[in-house]
């Protein structure tokens, strides 16, 4: 077992931490109250190495989604950092079912906004035994009881951590063989993988998307020089940046597009193929299955790409060091590709651990990173801005709203990816706006099933709607609610922000 204990501001701003391998930290209570020594306190935890996590003390009669949405937004989170729900309710009158309610709401909330976070249950063993009724603790049980030896909780069903005395801290043992093993079920990258420390993860776009966004910004074209003796020469300016230059250069190509958006503390910094995926695999960052960001090894070593996207059959690369669309192997520019999966030449995926601990679009079903698998999933448009907007009324502002033109893939199971242009007007770090989707169709009616895509939560499916040649467009206001369709566009107000604006919107759409 290994030690730890949790803190709130009670404690001092720099805790004590020798000798101990995990600090929990009070995070938050209900809606209004943020622990003032909380960003010191995990500081100190993470500076000495250890694992960290934080929880939130909740006003039972509140709203549990609302109250999730607080935590998180106070919470400056580092990859693999645990979150917590201190489910106790002293002094609050509510009922036991209210209390269930509660929790279940909750850990539902945080789980699904909180990508690549374990979200834990903290609570006493009189509640556990007595009050709840589902055993649902979200990723794993803290149970608190001070009548018995650490690690020796009086309840059969398993748990992580045992809070084992209250004197003179609330002080805890962990089940886990070591801090390292901790960190891995976790998902706390290593210091080898990207590290955990330093850098609080970056409010707003997720790395694997910058990475995306960054790696198909690059012109598909030739990039090598031309020796009349000895043909193409390898000397790119991929290689000048790696500091490598007239050696193959397809591993090089995926180093710098990590380096190139601050990510290559993820990586390993290689020229060739197979020590790359040997060093992927004794990490345990490799995978039969495609994720975006992800580099293919093709050929067990002769190739590599990295993945812009899946579906269930296929698998969509660019990479370096490579032919143009068609032809495999070698080459002397940088191509797009599409290969089968289930293509011998590939031979697997390094599967990245990023810094800010969202998991990327998988198609992995256990996913040791805690995204959840998807069917498909296909870069087709940035998610950055790519011009401010001036100040203006609102008749101005929306005026100034991009749009987007995408035809339709039709047949089943086909789906199209409509790259949602975002809204910046003044200051281009205040977005404001909404955004809109229209939908029409020339050939008939059409039936669609939308999905809305957000970076923290991944594919969210919506209802369906009818598109008829005959009617005007239908527009949808992805943010009107995720269970509900708009057909008739509203004005914007000032009242109205699209910080949250997504990075596209996916539509599946089945001919009727």
């Amino acid at each position: 077992m290994i030690h730890g204990y949790d803190v709130s501001a009670w404690q001092p701003k720099h805790p004590n931490v020798s000798g101990q391998q995990f600090l929990f930290i009070k995070a938050t209570e209900g809606t209004t109250y943020p622990n003032p020594k909380m960003a010191d306190q995990a500081q100190t935890a993470r500076d000495a190495g250890l694992a960290v996590g934080f929880y939130h003390y909740p006003n039972i009669a509140g709203d549990p989604v609302a109250q999730g949405k607080y935590f998180l937004s106070q919470t400056r989170l580092l990859g693999g950092e645990i979150l917590a729900l201190d489910w106790e309710w002293y002094g609050q009158h509510v009922a036991d079912q209210k209390a269930r309610d509660y929790k279940d709401a909750w850990l539902a909330y945080v789980r699904a906004a909180a990508h690549g976070h374990k979200v834990i249950l903290y609570t006493d063993s009189s509640n556990w035994l007595n009050v709840d009724r589902n055993s649902n603790c979200g990723d794993g049980l803290w149970i608190a009881d001070y009548s018995h030896p650490a690690g020796q909780p009086p309840i059969q069903h398993p748990w992580l951590f045992h809070q084992y005395t209250k004197e003179p801290l609330d002080q805890d043992v962990g089940r886990f063989a070591s801090l390292d093993e901790l960190k891995a079920w976790a998902g706390q990258p290593s210091p080898n993988g990207g590290s955990a420390h330093g850098t609080p993860a970056p409010v707003g776009i997720p790395d694997w998307v910058r990475l995306t966004d960054h790696l198909m910004s690059i012109e598909e074209k030739i990039y090598e020089g031309w020796n009349s003796n000895g043909g193409w020469n390898n000397l790119t300016r991929f290689g000048e940046e790696f500091g490598e230059n007239a050696v193959e250069w397809c591993v090089i190509f995926d180093w710098d597009m990590y380096h190139d958006v601050g990510l290559a503390s993820v990586v390993k910094k290689t020229d060739n193929v197979k020590d790359f995926s040997n060093w992927a695999r004794s990490k345990g960052y490799w995978s039969l299955y495609p994720s975006v960001g992800s580099w293919v090894n093709f050929g067990d070593g002769e190739h590599t790409e990295i993945v812009v996207g899946f579906d269930q059959q296929n698998v969509y690369t660019k990479g370096g060091n490579s032919l143009p669309p068609g032809q495999h192997g070698q080459g002397n520019g940088v191509w797009s590709h599409t290969f089968r999966r289930t293509d011998p030449y590939v031979a697997g995926y390094f599967a990245p651990r990023f810094p800010d601990g969202v998991c990327p679009p998988t198609a992995d079903p256990r996913d040791p990173r805690g995204g959840g698998e998807m069917t498909l999933w296909r870069w087709n448009g940035y998610s950055t801005p790519t011009r401010p907007v001036p100040t203006g009324s609102l008749q101005q502002k929306e005026d100034a709203m991009g749009v987007a033109v995408v035809p339709l893939k039709t047949g089943f199971g086909e789906a199209t990816v409509v790259p949602v242009p975002r809204v910046w007007v003044g200051d281009p770090d205040i977005p404001v706006g909404r955004v809109w989707l229209s939908l029409a169709s020339d050939f008939g009616k059409v039936n669609l099933r939308v999905a809305l895509f957000k970076p923290d939560r991944g594919w969210r499916v919506m209802d369906s709607v009818i598109v008829d040649y005959a009617e005007d467009a239908v527009r949808i206001d992805p943010w009107e609610g995720e269970s509900k369709l708009s057909v008739v566009r509203k004005p914007l107000s000032d009242g109205d922000t699209a910080d949250s604006t997504p990075c596209g919107v996916m539509v599946e759409s089945v001919l009727r």
